[in-house]
């Protein structure tokens, strides 16, 4: 191989390593100026536009001024990420978010501007363009992975710009010594023919974008919406086209007919496509390579096919015009982007995205082909495959989460942010609103902790006039809210339409002030309002308004998911501050069980280094922290109210001063040595997540480092019982012994699961305090059901199914509402030779009809249960 050459498919790996990291790391960074429900399809139009324009320059600039051109191209990732996060750290506006957008226009200039000067003096666009894509997916894995894992995004950067500048001189190098016989020349066409092939390109491009914007969403449902997912995505997608790249030009003609062909190969990849995600096991593992293959089954069948179309497109047109395609594909995925995601997906669903993607596919073979026969045929096959796009329902539906026997689907839309739906759950007992295939919320028990979100800053605010809530959910915290006379005007701040639009399946939660039509509710013509939008950017705008409020409570996607986690930043607290009164209290949730210890410590200390007056309280097993300029205090005239907000205050344990007091866990400060979480730095998002029973300890060590690290605080409430303490210790020891058990480990001390002590002591100061008696009923159901099943799983015989049953019943007692305790209690009784047997199973099947294509499913039939049994739950014949 020619040293010239060598150094070309060096500089095209390195371009496009360079160039996905950087495309990635400036789209998010621009999302805090944009709002992150805009960053997506605003940040890559702005991307692909500076990628055509670089490609209509690259014809016109030569010799030292594309070398210059180069050089400072290389060398602007890291410049243009700062200025990302300059103008996102001061909230989002207009002139920020072009400046923003602008700044990802100009960096991806140059990506456009190498490719077809090293084709016009090599030629073998082929190997160019797959050295580009296998760069583009081995930097990702580097960069997203395993770089921004050890260093702040700005260092980050500044690898992705020193990898720029390396392809710069690599670009120079093998610029100067062009290989004569490689060396593309131009041939002439006829009239005409240089338009229909931009508009091969153009089209082709907009498919493939169109098709990428699918791949994303269903990515995101089947793998959930955490970092790990998001660069299986991203890494999926450059080796579907890569594998295209590389193995589909060796059988494609070398004429016209290429397109033709690309797109026959398209559209069977999109009919192939819902049977493949029928096919796909439930997700298992927490690494972006645990992810990836999931990844590349929604990415290949869409993707296949479009990473050929580059070198097939050039190929039959003429490498020598390379600029002029590379121009039109940048022009066709920036008119095509914004139109899928923000008019097509919101409109017709992906369905809808996919008809476009077939028609774009056709549009092409057609404008390439016009008088070939397959074109035509081509064109034919694609009206009917956008035909059955749109009339099936969308292929997020065939997803394996989707695929959950326990759930009965009630409401199910798409928009440009989320595939949103609500569902009842059989077996956890629960209705619950699904954003992608993460449980936003639900209305079980375990969701309890939502009405002390609302109610706690309104019973520590002296004048709470006017409140925001950020994050709907099913509206419990909202509808808290509502229960305070005080609350004059309530804002209600969500990102996502589709969630607003599924509210009134939850009125028993927000007490109905949800029900009237979406239309009202942004008009803002009664006492809850409703604003939609990115959060960030809204409190900006309040800010910059002058709509200042007293009170905002809060409680977005899990802290380490992207997007989300910059509402956890030390920027957005002060973003937040700016949009409160003097006075304001500000209160966010911590997934204490959801998160590692070092990223759970890492919140509490950002969020204790922006407020001067900081608490954190524990209603079940989760945090909440308040955060004011002023010291916080009780007001006692919060506590009189209307009977419906006495009544919930009872039932959470927050009916008085004392009772408040006795559940706080204390003031918060900021440790020493303490790792912020800031935009630049949004360390939590990329840090390793662990998987299995290693997960179960996260809890009694996080519960453990703030019962360590809280200091006592006067709220002025006076002296309660004290029995709260006591219970949040029980938790604590109670999730210890759980996590030990699942790793079937023994305490290094006894005394780290001794929660039945603290438990009679908290029973001894306050018997019926509600955190307490709620704590009750979680450990009967737990243990009960532990011990139940276990005995069926690991025993034979009827003696067995007799020493399970009570425990089981003590858990169909405390969790009635479950199909899964139920089902157990009929294999016990089953086991037992009672005939109630059939009554329970029918009880469990009433409550889960689909039982029988669930996991619960395969641990039944681990049991064993009778024939009649069986066949009761459909597990036989199978």
């Amino acid at each position: 191989m020619p040293l010239a050459f060598l150094a070309a498919l060096s500089a095209a790996f390195l371009w496009g390593a360079a160039g996905a990291v950087a495309q990635a790391l400036l789209v998010r960074a621009a999302g805090l100026s944009t709002g992150f429900g805009l960053a997506l399809p605003l940040g890559l139009a702005a991307w692909f536009a500076g990628f055509a324009l670089g490609a209509a320059l690259s014809g016109r600039l030569q010799g030292r001024a594309r070398t210059l051109a180069l050089a400072v191209g290389g060398a602007l990732p890291v410049l243009g990420l700062h200025v990302a996060y300059a103008q996102g750290a001061h909230g989002a506006s207009g002139p920020a978010a072009v400046l923003a957008l602008a700044v990802v226009a100009l960096v991806a200039l140059p990506q456009g501007l190498w490719f077809a000067p090293l084709v016009r003096a090599h030629g073998r666009l082929g190997a160019l363009w797959c050295a580009d894509l296998l760069g583009a997916g081995l930097g990702l894995a580097l960069g997203l992975d395993l770089l921004s894992q050890r260093l702040p995004l700005p260092q980050v950067a500044l690898c992705v710009s020193a990898c720029g500048l390396a392809a710069a001189w690599l670009t120079w190098c093998a610029l100067r010594i062009p290989a004569a016989g490689d060396a593309t020349s131009a041939r002439a066409e006829p009239a005409g023919a240089g338009l229909r092939w931009l508009g091969a390109a153009a089209c082709g491009a907009a498919a493939m974008t169109a098709l990428e914007i699918v791949v994303a969403r269903l990515c995101a449902v089947t793998l959930g919406g955490l970092q790990p997912a998001h660069n299986a995505t991203l890494l999926a997608v450059q080796l579907a086209l890569f594998a295209g790249a590389l193995l589909l030009p060796l059988l494609l003609p070398k004429d016209e007919r290429a397109l033709a062909w690309l797109a026959c190969v398209a559209l069977l990849g999109m009919l192939l496509l819902e049977p493949v995600l029928r096919l796909l096991p439930a997700v298992q593992g927490a690494t972006s390579l645990d992810l990836l293959p999931h990844a590349l089954a929604c990415a290949v069948p869409l993707l296949f096919a479009a990473g050929a179309f580059l070198p097939a497109l050039a190929r039959a047109a003429g490498e020598a015009r390379t600029a002029r395609w590379l121009a039109a594909e940048g022009l066709g995925a920036l008119c095509a982007g914004p139109f899928v995601a923000l008019v097509v997906v919101p409109q017709l669903q992906l369905g809808g995205a996919l008809a476009f993607g077939a028609c774009a596919t056709a549009a092409s073979a057609l404008c390439a082909a016009p008088r070939a026969r397959l074109a035509w045929t081509a064109s034919a096959a694609a009206l009917i495959v956008a035909a059955v796009c749109l009339l099936r329902p969308s292929p997020v539906l065939a997803t394996p989460p989707y695929q959950n026997g326990a759930w009965e689907l009630l409401s199910y839309a798409e928009d440009r942010e989320y595939a949103v739906a609500v569902v009842d759950d059989g077996l956890e007992g629960e209705r619950t609103v699904l954003t992608d295939s993460f449980r936003a919320a639900g209305t079980g028990p375990d969701y309890r902790y939502m009405q002390a979100l609302g109610h706690l800053p309104l019973l520590l605010h002296p004048e709470p006039r006017d409140v925001a809530v950020l994050a709907l959910g099913t509206g419990t915290t909202l509808g808290a809210a509502t229960l305070h006379p005080r609350a004059q005007r309530i804002e209600v701040l969500e990102l996502s339409r589709a969630v607003l639009e599924a509210a009134p399946y939850f009125g028993d939660k927000h007490h109905g002030t949800l029900d009237a039509p979406l239309a009202e509710l942004l008009a803002g013509t009664g006492r809850v309002r409703a604003n939609l939008g990115d959060g960030r950017a809204t409190l900006a705008r309040m800010a910059r308004e002058g709509r200042a409020c007293d009170v905002l409570t809060m409680e977005p996607l899990l802290p380490d998911a992207p997007g989300a986690v910059y509402l956890y930043t030390s920027e957005f607290y002060a973003i937040a501050r700016g949009a409160l009164r003097p006075g304001g209290i500000l209160v966010q949730w911590v997934p204490t069980h959801a998160l590692e210890p070092q990223a759970c410590a890492g919140l509490l200390d950002t969020f204790a280094a922006a407020f001067p007056h900081a608490a954190a309280f524990v209603a079940g097993t989760q945090t909440i922290l308040v955060g004011s300029d002023r010291p916080l205090r009780c007001v006692p005239a919060a506590f009189d109210g209307p009977p419906e907000l006495r009544a919930a205050l009872a039932e959470l344990g927050l009916a008085s001063p004392a009772a408040v007091q006795d559940a706080c866990a204390g003031a918060l400060a900021v440790e020493i040595g303490a790792r912020l979480v800031r935009d630049a730095d949004p360390w939590i998002v990329h840090a390793p997540r662990r998987s299995g029973a290693a997960l179960l300890s996260d809890l009694p060590d996080n519960l453990l480092a703030l019962r360590r690290r809280c200091a006592p605080l006067d709220l002025g409430g006076g002296a309660g019982a004290g029995a709260r303490a006591a219970v949040r210790l029980a938790r604590e020891r109670f999730a210890r012994e759980t996590a030990l058990l699942a790793a079937a480990r023994a305490p290094a001390e006894p005394a780290q699961v001794d929660w039945r002590g603290a438990l009679a002591e908290a029973r001894a100061l306050d018997a019926d305090d509600a955190e307490l008696r709620t704590f009750e009923a979680e450990a009967k159901w737990t243990l009960g059901l532990r011990e139940g099943v276990s005995i069926l799983l690991t025993r034979r015989g009827q003696e067995s199914g007799r020493e399970a049953l009570q425990p089981l019943l003590d858990a169909a007692e405390a969790r009635p509402q479950r199909a899964d305790v139920h089902a157990w209690v009929a294999v016990a009784l089953d086991r037992a030779g009672s005939g109630a047997a059939s009554a329970a199973a029918r009880k469990a099947l009433e409550l889960c009809p689909g039982l029988a294509r669930t996991r619960l499913a395969e641990r039944l039939k681990q049991a064993a249960p009778g024939p009649v049994l069986a066949a009761q739950f459909g597990l036989v014949g199978e």
